[in-house]
């Protein structure tokens, strides 16, 4: 990671930062790429393996999963206003590839706090099963968000996403994917 601060020329003495950021996950799943294609294609799966957790709430204002279109997330801690998070899809490729733009903003700002592109590989592995590959790289702005709070969001998120896939996401509709999902 790295950090470059320049002066800001709205704010005498103020300094901006960005600090470079990737994330690199992988995942073997016990789930074929088809139901794990699913699990990321579908608004209902992603509201419950992507929930942040106790204490956070999460709702998409806009899903459309479709090349050249967005998807728009708002979510945040119970008391306070929360984040929008906002993803342009690039690249879909059933059962195989996704690949999308996305901006993070605190839900009263207008500037963003992270600008990047998640790629998402599935490939299939010989027991039935497949690999996941996440990889997320970035841009932070002035310290809000940073690389280690993508880290931690995108590992308790693809855990959830397996329990999700092996039907034990505590507190999802039907707890869990459904029964075609599940080998």
């Amino acid at each position: 990671m790295s950090t470059n601060r320049f002066p800001d020329p709205q704010v005498a003495g103020a300094t901006t930062s960005l600090a470079a950021g990737q994330v690199c996950i992988e995942r073997p799943l016990r789930h074929p790429p088809a139901a794990v294609y699913e699990a990321w294609c579908r608004q209902e799966a992603q509201q419950c393996w992507g929930h942040p957790g106790d204490g956070w709430w999460l709702r998409a204002e806009r899903f459309a999963f479709q090349v050249g279109q967005s998807d728009v997330w708002r979510f945040g801690a119970q008391s306070a206003a929360g984040f929008i998070n906002e993803n342009h899809h690039l690249v879909i490729e059933p059962q195989r590839r996704i690949v999308y733009m996305s901006t993070l903003r605190a839900a009263d700002g207008q500037s963003p706090d992270f600008v990047g592109v998640v790629a998402v590989d599935i490939e299939a592995a010989s027991d039935g099963g497949c690999v996941l590959r996440f990889q997320e790289q970035g841009i932070h702005l002035d310290g809000r968000d940073g690389p280690a709070d993508h880290q931690a969001g995108w590992t308790h998120m693809l855990d959830q996403l397996s329990r999700y896939l092996d039907g034990q996401a505590p507190g999802c509709p039907g707890e869990g994917a459904p029964a075609k999902g599940r080998p």
